[in-house]
Parts: structure tokens; C-alpha cells; sequence
């Protein structure tokens, strides 16, 4: 089985891909923040990560986006050398995620279609 983490902030698209994916393929482990994500990278090696370049704060409304975080993750913290998808509603987002170490991009209504092709499916 293939563990993906998926950074998403939006219920409805977190709900979406929980029921669409083969659960006898891939493990799903969703964060809605850097922090959760952050947590979760420390003691879980995945096999692909499907990133939101903009992450709401249900509380506070405070808006992060995750361009430093894909940083983070190809750095020396956390060394993840796996395939990452960049995702977003915003295009120009989605390119920004893959400059700063994203390997693909997908609109977010095609992330199940990207992550079998990354993951051979």
C-alpha cells in the first residue's frame, strides 16, 4: 500500500478524495496546516505528497501558502526526495509550487488521475 499526504485545507475537496480513492491502493493522511504537515513528515515516510499552495485558517482567516514548507521538505529537514504534486485552483500558484521543488502539477480535479500516473498505477 502507498502513503500519500495530502496538505488540503478545503473539507469539500478532502471529502471528494477520501471517497475516491482505492483505499486497497493508497493510504490517504490528510493536514490542513504547516504544522500538521510538518508533524506528520517527522514520522512518516511517505511515497508521495499532493500539496495546496494556500492553506485557510478556519479559526482566524489567516491565509499561509506552502511555497516554503515544499522548500522545507526537499531541504535537509526532511530530505524527502519522493514525487510531490503541486495543486491548486490557481494556476500560477500550481507553477510556483513547482519551482520551488514540486515535480508535477495538477488542477485539483485531476489529482487522483496525477497521483496514479506518479505512483504507477
Amino acid at each position: 500500500m502507498k502513503k500519500v499526504l495530502v496538505v488540503e485545507d478545503d473539507k469539500d475537496w478532502i471529502d471528494n478524495w477520501r471517497n475516491g480513492i482505492n483505499k486497497e491502493k493508497i493510504l490517504l493522511t490528510f493536514a490542513s496546516t504547516v504544522q500538521e504537515a510538518e508533524t506528520f513528515l517527522s514520522s512518516t515516510n511517505f511515497d508521495a505528497i499532493v500539496m495546496d499552495a494556500l492553506l485557510i485558517d478556519k479559526e482566524t482567516k489567516a491565509e499561509t501558502l506552502t511555497f516554503s514548507l515544499v522548500e522545507k521538505i526537499r531541504s535537509t529537514v526532511f530530505n524527502y526526495t519522493g514525487p510531490i504534486i503541486a495543486t491548486s485552483s490557481n494556476s500560477d500558484y500550481r507553477k510556483q509550487l513547482t519551482k520551488t521543488g514540486c515535480d508535477y502539477q495538477a488542477p485539483k480535479i485531476e489529482v487522483f488521475q496525477k497521483l496514479a500516473e506518479v505512483l504507477g498505477f
